[in-house]
């Protein structure tokens, strides 16, 4: 496949390093890059679109995400302020800088299509950073950017929690992250014949049942 030039945000691991093995003309950006840059931060996203402007994408993926897993209340509201900074609060500021600065690529922005169908219990923080930021990029759509959101399924990263439920109840339904990293490519770069959908959710897309969940 072909994809062009392609800035990765978060591609040290999981997905993004999946993608970043398949992009030839790459960048990763996250916490243990050589230049490193923490999307948690505030100032992270004005660190992103310096990196734009020296690397002059063609495409920006978003892949940075996660959040604490666990009862509610019995997590330090310093984890659930951690997963909206950069789940929803940094890409959505990336978003404005984007534009103020004229940016005529593509934001690629990874959601969760597990996280937007149900909020569970053990990761909301996660769930509904995830969802909120999905909405935003879709529905507030401007003429000023070309945005597009990728929501995969439960994949098999450090994300995937030890003991979560879809591992000791239906690891069938846990993806490699080198196939969705296909999936995905093929998709953003139109060589599956869908041009013009901005949204791909995997679980509408294949035959990806999800069993219903007795802990929610």
């Amino acid at each position: 496949m072909t994809v062009s030039r392609t800035l990765v945000l978060g591609g040290s691991r999981g997905l993004g390093k999946a993608l970043m093995d398949l992009i030839p003309d790459s960048l990763s950006v996250s916490r243990t890059s050589s230049d490193p840059i923490d999307f948690s931060k505030e100032e992270s996203a004005a660190l992103v679109i310096g990196r734009v402007k020296d690397f002059q994408p063609s495409e920006i993926i978003y892949v940075a995400g996660g959040g604490p897993h666990g009862a509610f209340f019995e997590k330090s509201m310093k984890s659930h302020k951690w997963a909206y900074n950069v789940n929803l609060f940094t890409p959505i500021q990336i978003l404005y800088g984007l534009i103020d600065l004229g940016y005529k690529g593509e934001f690629v922005y990874v959601g969760s299509a597990i996280a937007e169908r149900s909020n569970s219990a053990a990761s909301l923080s996660y769930s509904t950073s995830k969802k909120s930021a999905k909405d935003i990029i879709l529905l507030c759509s401007s003429n000023l950017l070309k945005t597009k959101v990728f929501s995969p399924p439960y994949m098999d990263t450090d994300l995937l929690p030890k003991g979560s439920w879809p591992r000791e109840e239906h690891p069938d339904l846990v993806v490699e992250p080198s196939k969705v990293a296909k999936v995905m490519l093929e998709w953003v770069s139109g060589q599956n014949g869908d041009n013009d959908s901005r949204h791909f959710d995997w679980i509408e897309r294949f035959d990806y049942s999800l069993p219903i969940r007795k802990d929610i």
